[in-house]
């Protein structure tokens, strides 16, 4: 499934069960998860911003880069035993796995992970794929660093033979090469399509079909200067406004309470 719906993907296995069509239903999509999906992002977005006026390059760079819109749709769906491995410096799937805000703040302020440390967390992702082959369970890969999407494209490839549940998320500039792993492109700041998708490959990569690479890809002149929101945030807000789940004041409401969260965690991370 691309940004716009239109599935995309790379050659399959004729083997590979056939995705039923109450998956990637759209009614899958409830009144409930879309504002789930809201709060998470905004809240994202709200922790981002605080961290990057603190100083730190890299969170200013993410702020409008698309991390948001990537982990929220991609994490919100994940099941409690399900793995989450990271290459690069965002620590946002945590948003969405109830990771206490103290810890994420001293965590996000700290510098970017060396180079050497993200090549660990690749092999990492395959042993964590191998063990979880058994068990249910799914390694999510989100690759956030586009120096290393293409390492990331070949660890999926090395796990297809074995039929590893790996699905891996990764930013790049176009599709990664890949001969026997389905590929999906889908839109950067586009959290419902990258929900969606991610959806699909989880109940792939659960019934035994393998890995699927999702290409995370940002369309251009995407960001919006100068707004409050990032462009994730106002492409969601145009999605609850078409399908009449978007409330003004609920909204400014909830991004109060946030924003009161955020002082109390700020407060108690710089007093320690």
């Amino acid at each position: 499934m691309t940004a716009r719906g239109t599935k995309s993907t790379n050659s399959t296995s004729k083997t590979q069960p056939r995705i039923p069509a109450e998956v990637t239903d759209s009614a899958l999509i409830s009144a409930k998860l879309v504002q789930r999906i809201h709060r998470s992002l905004l809240m994202c977005h709200l922790l981002e911003a605080r961290v990057a006026a603190l100083g730190n390059k890299s969170a200013t760079n993410r702020v409008h880069r698309g991390d948001g819109a990537m982990v929220v749709g991609a994490t919100i769906g994940l099941g409690s035993r399900d793995i989450v491995i990271t290459l690069g410096d965002t620590l946002l799937p945590h948003v969405t796995r109830e990771t206490p805000l103290g810890d994420l703040i001293r965590q996000l302020a700290q510098h970017s992970p060396v180079r050497s440390a993200i090549v660990r967390q690749l092999n990492v992702a395959q042993e964590a794929a191998f063990s979880a082959a058994n068990e249910g369970r799914v390694v999510l890969l989100l690759c956030t660093e586009i120096d290393f999407a293409e390492k990331a494209a070949k660890l999926a490839e090395q796990c297809v033979a074995q039929r590893l549940p790996l699905v891996a998320l990764l930013q790049c500039d176009h599709p990664p090469a890949a001969n026997a792993t389905p590929v999906i492109p889908v839109e950067a700041h586009d959290a419902i399509a990258i929900y969606r998708v991610t959806q699909e490959a989880l109940w792939r990569a659960r019934r035994g079909a393998g890995p699927t690479i999702i290409a995370i890809f940002e369309a251009p002149q995407a960001a919006i200067s100068g707004h409050f929101e990032s462009e994730a945030l106002v492409r969601l807000r145009e999605y609850m406004q078409r399908h009449s789940a978007w409330d003004e004041a609920a909204t400014s409401r909830l991004r109060l309470k946030l924003e009161a969260d955020l002082d109390e965690a700020f407060a108690a991370a710089k007093a320690l």
